[in-house]
């Protein structure tokens, strides 16, 4: 026998992006239907809330970066273009170098670089007079750091303690998207001192492309779709006289490796699309940021309807839902989001046999 679940819930809290984590397992307010049952989920009070990102930029000032600063300060409203369309989206915007700064082997938190938040307004939010502009000129980290580029120490320092709490206190969120975007010519040495030496085995800043990414998988409960990142760099593939490498004789091994893992969307630092390829940066992550609803039981996906105020909401990734298997749960895009009502949502789906 068929065996019909209702259910009534208020998504004031289930369609928070804090609330859900990437569709975290359900919890005990959801009613479980019998395996090959159908499920009805009725709610009510609806009301959306924003999605919240941190957006960290990880920018080397070494000494070939000038003009790779300024290209990215120039072209920066490109990346923000689909933030000033989408104003559901609450975003934290930084900026930190790859400078790690050390003294007789101690780190300090001092001077640009050693995961400190550049300046005098350490994040920008949509509140921010002037956003932009004081953006552009965080990012104009100059030329002085050190020539030992690091990408993946200084964003550790940045999201742990005591900066956490103390200089970068406000800027990361543990319930929100995080966001990385890499503007570099250079390799990752996270795993060198300055003097180039390898770092002890047990230093929690010796960190390989690979541990590196289970840090920031920790930091989102191992929601791997809370983690989105992005990259200008100097790629292995390009010649040198398209782009000169930092050193022609250290590839960006180690960078590229962790850019594969985390899946990102990298570009060339010297393509001459740039700008466009930034507005890409952009767009993608907007389109990442969107609601979703965790689903008690495994669904027949070709069973799936959803409904608002008795309309229905189309099966459409970026204007209604779209069901995400691996999480189990239905993903609302942002233009769904950005026009839905205090309307009741109704999902009714038959669930999978066991």
């Amino acid at each position: 026998a068929t065996l019909n679940v209702a259910l009534t819930a208020t998504l004031d809290v289930a369609l928070t992006v804090g609330a859900t984590m990437g569709c975290q397992p359900a919890t005990d307010k959801y009613m479980v239907a019998a395996p090959g049952s159908s499920q009805h989920l009725r709610t009510r009070a609806f009301k959306v809330l924003s999605p919240a990102v941190d957006i960290l930029f990880v920018i080397d000032d070494s000494g070939s970066m000038a003009a790779h600063q300024r290209n990215l300060a120039r072209n920066l409203d490109l990346f923000l273009r689909g933030f000033q369309q989408h104003t559901e989206i609450n975003f934290h915007i930084g900026v930190i170098s790859t400078t790690e700064a050390e003294v007789d082997n101690r780190r300090v938190f001092a001077g640009p670089g050693a995961g400190r938040l550049s300046g005098e307004i350490r994040f920008v939010d949509r509140a921010t007079a002037g956003g932009l502009a004081i953006l552009k000129q965080n990012m104009m980290m100059g030329i002085e750091g050190s020539g030992t580029e690091r990408m993946f120490s200084p964003v550790k320092l940045a999201l742990t303690e005591p900066l956490l709490s103390g200089w970068n206190r406000g800027f990361y969120r543990p319930s929100a998207y995080l966001a990385l975007v890499f503007l570099t010519d250079a390799e990752d040495s996270s795993h060198l001192t300055d003097q180039g030496t390898p770092r002890a085995e047990e230093d929690p800043l010796n960190l390989s492309p690979e541990n590196f990414y289970s840090f920031l998988l920790q930091l989102k409960s191992h929601h791997s779709s809370q983690i989105m990142v992005y990259g200008a760099i100097d790629a292995s593939n390009v010649d040198d006289a398209i782009c000169s490498h930092d050193d022609p004789e250290v590839m960006p091994s180690r960078l590229e490796k962790f850019l594969r893992i985390a899946k990102a969307q990298y570009y060339g630092i010297c393509d001459s699309q740039f700008g466009e390829n930034l507005a890409q940066m952009g767009s993608d992550l907007v389109g990442r940021i969107s609601q979703k609803l965790v689903l008690e039981q495994r669904p027949k996906p070709e069973t799936i309807q959803v409904s608002m105020g008795g309309r229905p909401v189309p099966n459409d990734p970026l204007r209604g839902w779209s069901y995400d298997p691996v999480e189990n749960c239905i993903h609302f895009g942002p233009g769904w989001v950005s026009e839905a009502t205090d309307s009741d949502l109704d999902v009714s789906f038959e669930a999978q046999e066991l």
